[in-house]
């Protein structure tokens, strides 16, 4: 999609300046061919196709009007430039520093100012963030990785649109939406929301690959991200239907190394039966879990995970992972910047996109990583 637009190549120290960490450049150690399929997935983003209601956009004059399903419209000046708050989870593994990256990259390729803010995998701290970002009116658009569904319901579906921000919410859905199969995770005042590896259909697909892969009489376990992290919870009702699986045991954990460490062997001390483990992975969460069980010596037990990153890619070739469904989160994070673009650009937008802006448009099905493919998937992150 071309955007007319003069460049202002300010994004990168913005952004810099905002995280005080990370995800400028090649930060996460990226290989030419990531980099490569990066550069690829800038200039191929299709989320344009997606079928559905609109967010559309009116002008008069200078004004820029967005019906975005609320009592009030948003409305911004055309002649401001674009600039848009990334409130961001945090920073703390590579899934998120290729979001990051993509959301850098497309605001440098289309010229827009983009600031990051890290909230540090608190819902607190991202709410007192967005707070900021309103009441300094130094932005006109908000794209946001949410920590809490419904506590943060409020503060981006009202306040911010109240405040004349455009919102774009990715993989985890506002106010409680699309945590069931066929639901829309779209939420009135904003503009348009990026299901990708968040939606429903992605679990059910990724359920239906498993259902062929185990017998229902198997025990299962899951490890997972935090409780609160409602777009999982398909995931984890479907794995509770007893039709089909034998779910035993639900740990969850905030990602980190010493918290998934702990979630497996308590939850390998508790039901020594399990023969397949199921888990929700962001970079090294698998990684983790197999080095568990070759200490226990249990190489009949089984991984199967969602993530299709370098680890995974590594697990599958090794045999430890059954399969992958991929994220591609350096992907989502150009495609919520050029979302935004075109709206600035009085396009109008989908109110919701099931996949992650890839081909083919609104497909939510993922693509599933294992040995038949392995060698020539090249992972975002």
């Amino acid at each position: 999609m071309t955007h007319t637009r003069l460049k202002r190549l300010s994004v990168s120290l913005t952004a810099c300046a905002a995280l005080a960490l990370s995800a400028c450049g090649n930060s996460n150690g990226a290989s030419a061919e990531t980099e490569k399929q990066q550069s690829d997935a800038l200039d191929g983003l299709v989320w344009a196709q997606a079928p559905g209601a609109q967010s559309t956009a009116t002008t008069k004059g200078d004004a820029i009007t967005f019906d975005v399903g609320a009592s009030s419209a948003v409305k911004i000046t055309r002649s401001e430039p674009l600039s848009i708050a990334f409130l961001q989870q945090g920073t703390v593994n590579d899934y998120l520093k290729a979001e990051n990256k993509g959301a850098q990259d497309a605001a440098r390729k289309l010229g827009v100012k983009l600031t990051i803010f890290d909230a540090q995998l608190t819902p607190a701290t991202q709410l007192a963030q967005l707070q900021n970002v309103i009441t300094s009116g130094k932005y006109n658009a908000v794209m946001a990785m949410v920590m809490d569904s419904n506590g943060e319901c409020k503060a981006f579906t009202h306040d911010a649109p109240a405040a004349n921000l455009l919102v774009v919410s990715m993989i985890q859905p506002l106010c409680g939406n699309g945590t069931t199969l066929g639901s829309d995770a779209w939420s009135a005042g904003t503009l348009s929301h990026i299901g990708g590896d968040g939606d429903p259909s992605f679990w059910g697909a990724l359920t239906g690959r498993l259902e062929s892969e185990v017998s229902k009489d198997t025990p299962i376990g899951l490890v997972s991200g935090p409780e609160s992290t409602i777009n999982f919870k398909p995931l984890i009702e479907l794995l509770q239907d007893k039709s089909k699986f034998n779910l035993v045991d639900v740990k969850y954990t905030d990602y980190s190394s010493n918290k998934v460490l702990a979630a497996t062997q308590n939850m390998l001390l508790a039901h020594p039966e399990i023969k397949h483990i199921v888990s929700i992975s962001t970079p090294n969460m698998s990684t983790i879990i197999a080095s568990v069980l070759r200490q226990q010596g249990k190489k009949d037990v089984k991984i199967y995970d969602a993530g299709g990153d370098t680890n995974s890619v590594d697990l599958v070739k090794k045999g430890e992972l059954g399969f992958s469904a991929a994220y591609f989160p350096y992907t989502i994070g150009a495609c919520a910047v050029q979302i935004l673009a075109a709206a600035h650009d009085v396009k109008s937008v989908p109110r919701l996109i099931l996949n992650d802006c890839r081909k083919p448009a609104n497909k939510p099905a993922p693509f599933v990583l294992d040995r038949s493919n392995v060698n020539s998937f090249i992972p975002e992150y």
